[in-house]
C-alpha cells in the first residue's frame, strides 16, 4: 500500500474524530494489526478493501461528502 493511500486513511479518521483503535475494532482487526497496515508493514488487498468499505460506511452514516 502506498503512502498516499495510508495518508488518506489517516486524514479521514482524524476528520471523523475516530481513533485508530476505534477504527481497528470497527474493521474487525486488532489495534496492532491496523497500525502495521497503516505503517505499510502489512500489504493485503482484502484488508485494504475492508478499510475502504468501512470508511465509505462511516461517511454515509454521517452524511459526509468528500
Amino acid at each position: 500500500m502506498g503512502e498516499v493511500w495510508t495518508t488518506n486513511v489517516i486524514i479521514q479518521l482524524r476528520m471523523f474524530g475516530i481513533t485508530q483503535k476505534e477504527f481497528a475494532k470497527t474493521c474487525g482487526y486488532s489495534e496492532t494489526y491496523m497500525s502495521q497496515v497503516l505503517r505499510g508493514h502489512k500489504d493485503n488487498q482484502k484488508v485494504k478493501k475492508t478499510i475502504e468499505e468501512t470508511l465509505k460506511k462511516i461517511k454515509s452514516e454521517r452524511n459526509i461528502y468528500i
